[in-house]
């Protein structure tokens, strides 16, 4: 079955731009009244990762959430807005983001979690099951609305990574024990199988390069791309970034499961043409790793040779423990009001690097990776 994806261009947040590139972008796939019935509660799910200013580029901008929330509403649906942070409450999240004061101008709610629901897999998954916020259960259909960004671990945080926000809280840091980084992108892209977004609709107008999610470099892209399927989304924008598909841990693991979306030439472009919106000189996140199949003791051995690492920097730190409070392995502690890492148990995850308000988390190369890289 081939797949469509939607390019628009939108070179800046003016929100008549945004919400005439949003709706075309809608409209080349269908339109919203092909996948909206009147009345249905719909779940516009932005990336809320942390309490950061619109300027930083770490959440899904306002206006494009306006935009998606004022077209559900004409539509004749009852939009909601929720996603759960890494660090802070929804609320707090949204207030500092401006989508609080968007979702007061349209009279959309923003909401906190609820309780906590376990939603079993098929029985060919891999993990049997997700314990996933019941504000995801209450929608009849959700709206996926990621940021266009790096992330450090899995290279991208597109449409699929962006689901991950289901997870409620520190519950996400738990799945980096429970998947480890071999699995990761395989409960990533399970998870995605079971929420099914009916759409997906990226904010790429200004993106984010360097060392993402939380702490990189925001980028001018000018897009606002959407698709029907996340991985369909990912795989084009992969593209536009002029990036290596195999580089992005979702879709490698896509391409093996032959799973709808991953194939660029099954994928009908709608809107733009990919080479009229390519980007030049996207910097990636310093998360690379040569081990090039190395026996597990050598690895063992090697590993902060071979690898990068987070390292904390103190002039920057001022002893917040969030770092402390989502590592999965607990490998920071808190000596001499410090937070020192432990490399024997830290699994590389970025958690600490993606969740620090004050940006004192940085990444460092292993001394093989740095004559490598040159």
């Amino acid at each position: 079955m081939r797949q469509l994806v939607s390019l628009i261009r939108c070179p800046d947040y003016d929100y008549k731009s945004v919400k005439r590139a949003v709706r075309d972008s809608i409209e080349l796939l269908g339109g919203l009244n092909s996948i909206i019935q009147g009345g249905e509660k719909v779940l516009l799910k932005p990336n809320l990762l942390s309490p950061k200013t619109v300027e930083k580029a770490v959440t899904t901008h306002p206006m494009v959430v306006k935009a998606i929330g004022e077209l559900v509403k004409e539509a004749g649906g009852k939009p909601y807005i929720w996603d759960s942070p890494s660090i802070g409450s929804t609320t707090w999240v949204a207030k500092k983001s401006g989508i609080s004061q968007i979702a007061d101008e349209i009279n959309i709610p923003v909401l906190e979690d609820k309780e906590i629901v376990t939603l079993n897999a098929p029985k060919d998954f891999i993990f049997t099951s997700f314990e996933i916020a019941k504000n995801v259960l209450d929608a009849d259909l959700i709206i996926n609305i990621p940021k266009l960004k790096t992330h450090s671990m899995m290279t991208l945080t597109l449409a699929v990574k962006n689901l991950f926000g289901v997870i409620p809280g520190f519950r996400k840091a738990r799945w980096h024990l429970i998947a480890g980084n071999k699995f990761f992108a395989r409960m990533l892209i399970e998870l995605y199988l079971l929420v099914k977004p009916k759409l997906n609709i990226i904010d790429g107008i200004v993106g984010m390069e360097g060392n993402g999610p939380g702490n990189g470099i925001p980028k001018k892209i000018g897009l606002i791309a959407a698709s029907f399927n996340a991985l369909a989304l990912d795989r084009v924008l992969v593209e536009v970034l002029n990036l290596d598909p195999e580089i992005v841990p979702t879709l490698k693991e896509a391409k093996r499961s032959d799973l709808e979306g991953w194939e660029l030439n099954k994928i009908d472009i709608m809107g733009y043409p990919i080479d009229s919106v390519k980007t030049k000189r996207f910097k990636l996140p310093e998360h690379m790793d040569v081990q090039w199949g190395l026996p597990r003791p050598i690895k063992r051995v090697l590993k902060d040779t071979v690898t990068v690492r987070p390292y904390i920097d103190l002039k920057l730190c001022k002893l917040c423990k969030s770092c402390y409070d989502i590592c999965p392995g607990n490998a920071i502690s808190i000596i001499d009001d410090k937070p020192i890492i432990d490399y024997n148990e830290c699994i590389r995850c970025f958690c600490c690097q993606e969740v620090c308000p004050e940006g004192a988390v940085k990444i460092k190369k292993g001394l093989f990776l740095k004559i490598f890289s040159h």
